[in-house]
């Protein structure tokens, strides 16, 4: 697994280096919008820490549903998971002060789709 770029994320302003370690700042996200690449890269290195922390046993909440669901009814599906992780990130964002780092990873995504072979 690559290694964390802690210089990317000191330069987007989420840590800083003070008294020997690092420390969160007030800064809750890093806009990666506008570089598609490095955004998939980010999301793929996140998601890959969350399946380590699963299987070392790290505390946290982990779930996940795989599901046959109407075409009608996924769509229902989409809209509850967006008003969920928007609820969650302006919960984030409104957060102060900044005193622990967390990750947040919600997915929501098509087995079935012609290009995935995960079946």
């Amino acid at each position: 697994m690559p290694a964390f770029d802690r210089d990317a994320v000191a330069s987007a302003g989420q840590i800083r280096f003070q008294d020997g370690k690092w420390h969160t700042t007030d800064e809750p996200f890093i806009d990666t919008r506008t570089d598609q690449q490095r955004s998939r890269q980010l999301r793929a290195y996140w998601l890959r820490r969350a399946a380590q922390a699963v299987e070392g046993g790290t505390p946290g909440t982990f779930g996940y549903s795989l599901f046959s669901v109407s075409e009608r009814d996924l769509e229902k599906v989409r809209q509850v998971h967006l008003r969920y992780y928007r609820e969650i990130t302006e919960l984030i964002a409104a957060s102060e002060p900044s005193e622990r780092v967390v990750l947040f990873a919600a997915q929501l995504y098509e087995l079935d789709h012609p290009t995935d072979h995960a079946l």
